[in-house]
Formats: C-alpha cells, sequence, structure tokens
C-alpha cells in the first residue's frame, strides 16, 4: 500500500472561514482575525494560518502557516494539528519529520479526524515516522473508512482482499470497495469492476462491470481506459463501438501505458476505429518499442515496410514529439 496523502483540496475545501460566510476577504475581517488569534483564539490562529498556506488574504507563507498551526494545534485544534502534521509530512514550512507528522497526525486521530486517521494509517502501513504495524494501520484505516473516507474504504477493501492486519475476508472486501465506489473513488470503481468482470469471488456481471470501468476511466484511470477499449473492441458488458475503442484506448496510450501504445499502433495500421495512418500507427508503435514491447518491435517493422523514406521520417518526427509529451520516468 503506497502512501497518498490527504491533501490540499480537502483544505481548500474547508477554507475560510468558521467566522464568516463571506467569498471576499475583506481588511477588516482579517484585522479582526489577526487580534484574535494574537489573544490566543484557537479558531483564529488557524484561520490565519489557512490565510498564509494558501496566500488568501494574506502574502502565501508557509513557515508563518506552519507557526500559527503550532499555536492553534497546541490548543487541541483537530484541524490545525492535521494540517501542522501535513507540513511537516513533506516538508513545507518545516525541516521534514515524518516523526513529528505521525505525532501530531495521532493527535487529530484521536479526536477522531477521519484524515488524520487516514494518513496515521498509511503511517503504519509504510513504517515512516513509526515503527511498521499491520495491525495499527488496519485500525486506523478502518476508522477513517467508517467516517466515509472514500480512499480508506477502498484501502481497507485491499487489506480484507490480502488478509493484511486483518484476516482475509473478500466478502467485506467487496463491501468496502462498494462503499468507496459509490463515493466516487476510481481505484474503487476500476478494482470492483474487474471483480465483477472476472466473476471471482461475487456472481459475474459484464454489464456492471463495464459500467464501473467506465467510471473509473472517465476520472482518468490508465488501467480503467485500457480495459475500457478492450470491452468496447469486444462488446462485453457495454455496446461494440470500436471509435470509442479507440478513443479510450489513446487516452491510456498517452499516460504512458505502453501496451495501449502498442494496440493503438495496430489499430492505426489496420483501420480500426480510426482512419488508416500508418505515421501514426509507426510513431505509437515506436513509442511502445522504446519501453521494451516485443509485439510493437515486430509490428512497427511490418509498418515502416510499408513507408516510403519520406514518410519514414516524418513518423520518426511524430514518434519524438510523442515520446516527449507521454513518456514518463519508469
Amino acid at each position: 500500500m503506497k502512501s497518498q496523502r490527504w491533501f490540499k483540496s480537502f483544505l481548500l475545501m474547508l477554507f475560510f472561514f468558521s467566522l464568516y460566510a463571506r467569498a471576499t476577504l475583506t481588511s477588516s475581517d482579517i484585522d479582526a482575525t489577526f487580534r484574535a488569534a494574537e489573544q490566543g483564539d484557537p479558531n483564529s490562529e488557524y484561520n490565519v494560518a489557512l490565510m498564509y498556506e494558501n496566500g488568501q488574504g494574506l502574502t502565501q507563507d508557509f513557515q508563518q502557516a506552519a507557526i500559527w498551526y503550532q499555536k492553534a494545534a497546541q490548543q487541541g485544534h483537530a484541524k490545525a494539528q492535521f494540517n501542522l502534521g501535513f507540513l511537516y509530512d513533506n516538508g513545507t514550512g518545516v525541516q521534514q519529520s515524518f516523526q513529528l507528522a505521525a505525532n501530531w497526525y495521532t493527535k487529530a486521530a484521536e479526536q477522531n479526524d477521519p484524515y488524520a486517521q487516514y494518513n496515521l494509517g498509511l503511517m503504519y502501513d509504510s513504517g515512516q515516522g513509526v515503527i511498521a504495524d499491520e495491525k495499527q494501520a488496519f485500525q486506523w484505516i478502518s476508522k477513517a473508512a467508517k467516517q466515509g473516507h472514500a480512499a480508506a474504504q477502498f484501502l481497507l477493501g485491499n487489506m480484507y482482499a490480502s488478509g493484511k492486519g486483518t484476516a482475509k475476508e473478500m466478502p467485506q472486501a467487496i463491501i468496502w470497495y462498494q462503499k468507496s465506489a459509490d463515493l466516487g473513488d476510481m481505484n474503487a470503481q476500476f478494482q470492483l469492476g474487474t471483480i465483477y468482470q472476472t466473476g471471482k469471488d461475487i456472481k459475474k456481471n459484464s454489464t456492471k462491470a463495464a459500467e464501473l470501468i467506465r467510471k473509473a476511466a472517465e476520472q482518468g484511470h490508465m488501467a480503467a481506459q485500457f480495459n475500457l477499449s478492450l470491452l468496447y473492441q469486444a462488446g462485453d458488458g457495454i455496446e461494440k463501438d470500436l471509435k470509442a475503442a479507440a478513443k479510450w484506448m489513446r487516452k491510456a496510450a498517452e499516460q504512458d501505458n505502453y501496451e495501449a501504445q502498442c494496440n493503438l499502433g495496430v489499430m492505426y495500421a489496420k483501420g480500426l476505429g480510426v482512419l488508416h495512418d500508418d505515421i501514426e500507427a509507426y510513431a505509437w508503435l515506436a513509442l511502445s518499442a522504446v519501453n521494451g514491447n516485443q509485439n510493437a518491435i515486430e509490428n512497427k517493422e511490418k509498418v515502416a515496410s510499408r513507408l516510403t523514406p519520406q514518410k519514414q521520417a516524418e513518423a520518426e518526427t511524430l514518434a519524438l514529439k510523442y515520446f516527449n509529451l507521454y513518456s514518463k520516468p519508469r
């Protein structure tokens, strides 16, 4: 289980203001908040920290944000404790310290903050900042999941599926995957979709599988995009549509999925769902071949044999363009 920290998007949703329900901060708002913060009001200290962190109403300053979070956190403000832990976790405005991050996450988690519970569970899982402990990881992830934290629900499903930190129970795994998928978590949608697709541990349902995989694909899940393309090609649980298959294969290919790049190249070479185009075919096959895909290497040579020297040069130029656009470090 890899660390996946929550996160600025959540913090920004919380922002701003516990004291005001206004879209724009005025100078009097800021002054009043500072006065209350300087008098030791923890909510105001937290809000000052948020202003500094997000550069809203003040010049962005992560060091000042950390100082004000610390003031509120020391008074037991759970969200300030979580945010301070997050800053230590990432070394933002403070010297990075996983131990201090875990300390502040623990304080917030013990106050039932689901985001802190989730991050603390990840730290126990990885042994980062704390001694690795699968049971502690399971415990904290469970607490966050039961509060509706979608990513925690997905990871809890994984823990039940693998028997990590708890007994292996696929029915429980599926329950938590479903809860997470219902909240829109793309990883859970894809995982649950593949379970329905294979019919392992649940009654096979190709239509439901395609629906879930499509939802994940629409959120940018690379493997889901690749699988959705295959479903469209086969008409498995969804109406056969080669144009849609090519569209989703390209999306996966642009995320540097070398199998998708090879498949897309073949689709261009054969005119499947796209207009036949040997230059496009060569470029995608060359990109896949760079990653060592043997099928791509063989198909690239076949396409190359149909190209004139001029077209070959165009294809090489396009392949270089795609390499610069879509290749990611491995």
